[in-house]
Protein backbone atom coordinates (compact mmCIF):
# COMPACT_ATOMS: atom_id res chain seq x y z
CA UNK A 1 0.00 0.00 0.00
CA UNK A 2 2.49 2.55 0.75
CA UNK A 3 4.70 4.56 -1.82
CA UNK A 4 1.41 3.94 -4.29
CA UNK A 5 -1.25 6.13 -4.86
CA UNK A 6 -5.03 4.16 -5.20
CA UNK A 7 -8.50 5.77 -6.55
CA UNK A 8 -12.29 4.66 -5.74
CA UNK A 9 -13.11 3.78 -9.55
CA UNK A 10 -15.98 5.78 -9.71
CA UNK A 11 -17.20 8.99 -11.25
CA UNK A 12 -16.58 11.77 -8.39
CA UNK A 13 -13.62 10.42 -7.08
CA UNK A 14 -12.19 10.36 -10.44
CA UNK A 15 -13.20 13.70 -11.28
CA UNK A 16 -12.11 15.36 -8.58
CA UNK A 17 -8.76 13.72 -8.70
CA UNK A 18 -9.74 12.30 -4.68
CA UNK A 19 -6.60 9.91 -4.19
CA UNK A 20 -6.13 7.89 -0.96
CA UNK A 21 -2.36 6.64 0.37
CA UNK A 22 -1.00 5.80 3.40
CA UNK A 23 1.73 4.89 5.54
CA UNK A 24 4.14 2.29 6.74
CA UNK A 25 2.80 2.60 10.16
CA UNK A 26 -1.23 3.10 8.84
CA UNK A 27 -0.42 0.42 6.62
CA UNK A 28 0.44 -1.64 9.02
CA UNK A 29 -2.60 -1.26 11.29
CA UNK A 30 -4.76 -1.83 8.28
CA UNK A 31 -3.27 -5.37 8.34
CA UNK A 32 -3.94 -5.62 11.63
CA UNK A 33 -6.93 -5.30 11.64
CA UNK A 34 -8.39 -6.85 8.97
CA UNK A 35 -6.43 -10.37 10.58
CA UNK A 36 -7.79 -9.04 14.20
CA UNK A 37 -3.81 -10.10 14.98
CA UNK A 38 -1.58 -7.59 16.60
CA UNK A 39 -1.10 -3.89 16.04
CA UNK A 40 0.79 -1.95 13.15
CA UNK A 41 4.33 -2.76 14.54
CA UNK A 42 3.69 -6.22 13.72
CA UNK A 43 2.83 -5.50 10.25
CA UNK A 44 5.57 -3.12 9.56
CA UNK A 45 7.31 -3.88 6.66
CA UNK A 46 10.07 -1.91 5.18
CA UNK A 47 13.22 -2.82 3.51
CA UNK A 48 12.38 -5.76 0.90
CA UNK A 49 14.78 -5.74 -2.02
CA UNK A 50 13.16 -7.54 -4.09
CA UNK A 51 15.63 -6.89 -7.32
CA UNK A 52 18.81 -9.25 -7.24
CA UNK A 53 20.47 -9.62 -10.22
CA UNK A 54 19.58 -13.17 -11.74
CA UNK A 55 22.67 -15.37 -10.91
CA UNK A 56 23.43 -17.88 -13.62
CA UNK A 57 23.93 -21.60 -12.88
CA UNK A 58 27.10 -21.76 -11.80
CA UNK A 59 26.97 -18.57 -9.96
CA UNK A 60 24.58 -20.07 -7.55
CA UNK A 61 26.40 -23.42 -7.16
CA UNK A 62 29.35 -21.78 -5.93
CA UNK A 63 27.45 -20.20 -3.18
CA UNK A 64 26.82 -22.83 0.48
CA UNK A 65 23.49 -23.90 0.65
CA UNK A 66 22.63 -21.97 3.23
CA UNK A 67 23.47 -18.61 0.65
CA UNK A 68 21.22 -20.87 -1.89
CA UNK A 69 18.10 -21.06 -0.15
CA UNK A 70 19.01 -17.36 0.40
CA UNK A 71 18.80 -15.89 -2.73
CA UNK A 72 16.00 -18.56 -3.74
CA UNK A 73 14.05 -17.23 -0.92
CA UNK A 74 14.58 -13.58 -1.83
CA UNK A 75 13.23 -14.31 -5.60
CA UNK A 76 9.71 -14.53 -4.05
CA UNK A 77 9.59 -11.21 -2.48
CA UNK A 78 8.16 -8.30 -4.75
CA UNK A 79 10.02 -4.82 -4.25
CA UNK A 80 8.42 -1.79 -2.15
CA UNK A 81 5.76 0.06 -3.70
CA UNK A 82 5.15 -2.58 -6.70
CA UNK A 83 1.47 -3.85 -7.29
CA UNK A 84 1.53 -7.02 -9.30
CA UNK A 85 -0.88 -7.84 -12.11
CA UNK A 86 -3.01 -9.88 -9.88
CA UNK A 87 -3.43 -7.36 -6.75
CA UNK A 88 -4.12 -4.87 -8.78
CA UNK A 89 -7.09 -7.13 -10.55
CA UNK A 90 -7.83 -8.00 -6.47
CA UNK A 91 -8.69 -4.03 -6.15
CA UNK A 92 -10.27 -3.73 -9.31
CA UNK A 93 -12.55 -6.14 -8.33
CA UNK A 94 -13.00 -4.14 -5.14
CA UNK A 95 -13.80 -0.87 -6.73
CA UNK A 96 -10.72 0.49 -6.61
CA UNK A 97 -7.70 1.54 -9.18
CA UNK A 98 -3.78 1.30 -8.99
CA UNK A 99 -2.31 5.32 -10.42
CA UNK A 100 0.29 4.64 -12.31
CA UNK A 101 4.22 6.24 -11.18
CA UNK A 102 3.87 8.43 -14.56
CA UNK A 103 0.86 9.72 -13.39
CA UNK A 104 1.43 10.68 -9.96
CA UNK A 105 1.47 14.54 -9.24
CA UNK A 106 5.10 15.60 -8.42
Amino acid sequence: MCNNQFQRNDVWPILSEQKWSCSWRHAGGVIADMLGKGDYIDWYCSGINGDQDEMTQSELENLTLEQQTRYKDSLLFVRESVVTEEIENDLFELGWLVIKEDNRDI
